[in-house]
């Protein structure tokens, strides 16, 4: 018997937040120094911009199907970054009155994720053609799929 689409769904973010859990966690392990920050800040940077390529290649490109694309940008990168530990993280810097600190780290964590976005967004596009893959904008996959998780078509005018 075949497992439910939502079920299957959810063992997909299950394993894949399992797995970016545990990386984070082994990046993390013994880091209690001044670059503890810096290392939640590179990968939260870094998973933005992961998330950018999947993006691509999966609503452009159209090479990752929906249960990849939820592996990978719901789970893995999911798990592996984490905004309860950017929060944690900025009230530790406040608790310590290093508030211009704790601005500096909200910044390039908000503005530094939206821009690693926009980047992987951009690597994924040069690469695919440098490749010569043709980008196709129009969705033909299953439409109840793709409302699991779904960006704006950016460009649309709103």
């Amino acid at each position: 018997m075949p497992l439910h689409p939502a079920f299957l769904r959810v063992l997909l973010v299950f394993a894949g937040g399992g797995i970016g859990a545990c990386l984070r966690a082994l990046l993390l392990t013994d880091r209690i120094d001044p670059t503890y920050n810096l290392v939640v800040l590179g990968i939260n940077l870094g998973g933005s911009c992961a998330l950018g390529v999947v993006f691509v290649l999966a609503d452009e490109a159209q090479i990752l199907n929906v249960e990849t694309r939820l592996f990978t940008a719901v789970g893995i990168l999911g798990g592996l970054t984490t905004f309860s530990t950017f929060g944690w993280d900025l009230d530790l810097l406040l608790a310590r009155h290093n508030a211009s600190t704790a601005a500096l780290f909200a910044l390039a964590g908000t503005a530094g994720a939206l821009i690693a976005v926009g980047i992987g967004i951009e690597i994924a596009r040069a690469c695919l053609a440098m490749l010569g893959h043709e980008r196709m904008r129009e969705s033909t996959r299953d439409p109840h799929m793709l409302d699991v998780i779904e960006t704006e078509d950016r460009d649309r005018p709103a």
